[in-house]
């Protein structure tokens, strides 16, 4: 598989799918529920935060996914992971 600098840095890469609303490269060809893909990979990058203090708890993590807790990042926080 050739990937380009940006792919090879996974967390950069998805950002920027993100972003681009461009999500489908991340699964290729793979029939997936877009809408829990998003809400994935907006939990998956909040998770990964450098700074502890902006991560969310498991417990919060748990309820985004069951779709009862819908508050997110903030897009800045999520920025930072970028650069």
């Amino acid at each position: 598989m050739n990937l380009t600098e940006d792919e090879a840095i996974l967390e950069k890469w998805v950002y920027q799918c993100l972003e681009d609303g461009e999500l489908g490269k991340l699964v290729r060809e793979e029939v997936v529920d877009k809408s829990k893909l998003d809400k994935m990979v907006k939990v998956g990058l909040w998770c990964i935060q450098d700074e502890p203090s902006i991560r969310p708890s498991m417990k919060k993590v748990l309820l985004m996914l069951e779709g009862t807790y819908m508050q997110g990042p903030r897009n800045a926080a999520i920025r930072t992971k970028k650069e």
